[in-house]
């Protein structure tokens, strides 16, 4: 139940080599402008190859302003997405807002954990984030 930010898949098992995808959804959001969250990570059993923009926020054709870290020596991706301009200053609904590219490197369990997350409607509000829900990679 939203607003929510989750992981998707929930779970996921790969083999060492092996690369895959994790969605940071927006979930039943209203009236969403901006987003900011950082993802905590298992940096001896993934590593994060990059971040991909997901057209929730800018399918329509609207404009914006991204700002992306990756650490994969301390396990962190940090991310700050807002949406500038379009026919409409908001988006509502669910939808990714960013893909994360993951390589395996070890046989281990990486939990995904959604340290933050923030959501702004369009006068910078703050929308409340009702429930976080975390992820995890199992590496054969």
């Amino acid at each position: 139940r939203g607003p929510a930010t989750r992981c998707f898949p929930m779970y996921q098992e790969l083999t060492v080599g092996q690369e895959s995808e994790i969605e940071i959804i927006a979930e039943e959001v209203d009236s969403l402008m901006g987003t900011e969250f950082q993802i905590l990570f298992n940096p001896t059993v993934i590593r994060v190859n990059s971040v991909a923009l997901s057209p929730f926020l800018y399918g329509d054709g609207a404009n914006g302003v991204s700002f992306k870290e990756i650490d994969n020596d301390n396990g962190t991706v940090e991310m700050v997405v807002v949406r500038s301009s379009a026919s409409a200053p908001t988006v509502s609904g669910t939808g990714a807002i960013a893909i994360l590219e993951i390589e395996a490197l070890s046989a281990g369990t990486a939990y995904i954990e959604i340290n933050k997350s923030v959501f702004k409607n369009q006068h910078n509000d703050e929308i409340n984030v009702d429930q976080r829900v975390n992820g995890i990679v199992a590496v054969k």
